[in-house]
């Protein structure tokens, strides 16, 4: 890691994640998509209730869908700007990490941590 960059750092941290997002995605549509093969629409009984189901689940699987189609042209300038948004100057964003003070390179890392879509992010004040 110490001879990469800051700003590779960040965007090789984000599009890991992407990766991983997308096969979370992709794997919960395949159990929609059962799912949705279970229901029966023509029951009596339960025909309203499976189409309201059905229309949510088609509505869960487009937003999945969504998020797995997300190409982000603009990844080099947004984590440029976030490393701004810590500090980071652009000449110190394209030195190697190994000449980054300590500080400097928490502070890439917080910038990894909040270039992604995170649902929780704990932070240890020791």
């Amino acid at each position: 890691m110490d001879d990469e960059i800051p700003i590779d750092v960040v965007i090789g941290y984000t599009e890991r994640n992407k990766i991983d997002s997308a096969e979370a995605a992709t794997a919960r549509i395949g159990l929609l998509e059962e799912e949705m093969e279970l229901l029966d629409l023509e029951c009596p009984e339960e025909g309203e209730d499976n189409m309201k189901r059905m229309e949510a689940i088609c509505n869960e699987i487009s937003v999945l869908e969504d998020v797995n189609d997300d190409a982000d042209s603009d990844i080099n300038f947004k984590a440029a700007k976030v490393l701004e948004y810590f500090g980071l100057t652009e000449e110190m964003q394209h030195m190697p990490m190994g000449k980054l003070s300590g500080g400097q390179k928490k502070k890439v890392l917080l910038g990894c941590s909040l270039f992604c879509d995170l649902d929780l992010l704990l932070l240890d004040g020791t």
